[in-house]
């Protein structure tokens, strides 16, 4: 008895702590933790963090809208080729790749979102750098936000409080 208690009992602290890694970083009332920031010079941004295996696969997916001031970093723990594609992604976006010091290395503006049909088929564009561009973050931001706030390659962005 003292097993399947203990089995029980593993199993829910399990599915607990799986619970609380997943989505958003949430503040004590519940709302999303917008604690770091990419500035680019006096010009700040909050950025969400992505950085889990899972967070890292689904983070976008569903999303109906992104206020303008609100962004996107994907945190990788090893610099590399990242392709991303926009299966169940509902808005179109813009994508920085950029190296470890907050360098940007590529900007894919306007990627496109993939259709309900082509996503359902698993046939959506993937978006990345070009070969031999190894980044160690992505920034998403919405569609046309690059041009506006001037972010471009070979700027340096300054990641803040980003873990």
């Amino acid at each position: 008895m003292k097993k399947i208690f203990l089995s029980l009992w593993v199993m829910l602290f399990s599915s607990i702590l799986v619970w609380c890694s997943w989505g958003w970083a949430t503040g004590d009332d519940g709302t999303p933790s917008w604690d770091a920031k990419v500035c680019n010079g006096t010009d700040c941004f909050n950025v969400q963090l992505a950085s889990t295996t899972a967070q890292l696969q689904q983070w976008l997916m569903w999303v109906e809208e992104m206020a303008d001031d609100a962004w996107m970093l994907f945190v990788f723990q090893n610099p590399w080729i990242h392709e991303f594609w926009m299966k169940n992604t509902l808005i179109p976006l813009d994508m920085i790749w950029l190296d470890e010091e907050g360098e940007v290395l590529y900007v894919k503006e306007y990627a496109p979102p993939c259709s309900p049909e082509d996503s359902e088929a698993n046939d959506c564009q993937l978006f990345g750098p070009p070969e031999g561009t190894l980044a160690s973050y992505v920034l998403e931001v919405n569609a046309n936000k690059t041009r506006e706030v001037g972010i471009y390659e070979g700027v340096k962005l300054d990641l803040l409080n980003v873990k």
